[in-house]
């Protein structure tokens, strides 16, 4: 296979080109994930592990088998999530997070059964 000088000339300009933009394009694509990587460390200040153990309210009643809503406050906004627990939950009560599953967050009553029931300590 001859190939004139010409002919080389264009085959090796296109092969330049091609990785130039090859090139380009890989570090416009580096520098993306740089940072939206940045970015999504800093909106994601708060995990799921971090709500562990938060109190939060009951706003709309949570019975065994059956999803309520809890709200709660993480760095000055008030979120809600959907809420189970193996009692019955009134709206309105104080809540601890226990475990987050798909979304659903596992709470139980804040309060002790003892000062619930009225009985008192002597």
């Amino acid at each position: 296979m001859n190939l004139s000088v010409a002919e080389l000339t264009w085959l090796l300009k296109w092969i330049v080109s091609t990785l130039t933009v090859l090139t380009v394009l890989y570090l416009v694509t580096w520098l993306l994930i740089r940072l939206l990587t940045r970015l999504a460390r800093q909106s994601a200040a708060q995990t799921d592990l971090d709500l562990i153990g938060q109190e939060a309210r009951v706003t709309r009643t949570i019975r065994p088998g059956h999803a309520g809503r809890i709200l709660y406050t993480a760095e000055g906004k008030a979120i809600q999530l959907a809420a189970s627990s193996t009692q019955r939950l009134e709206a309105g009560s104080l809540v601890l997070i226990t475990a987050l599953d798909r979304g659903v967050a596992r709470t139980i009553a804040k309060e002790s059964s003892a000062t619930s029931s009225g009985a008192t300590s002597t």
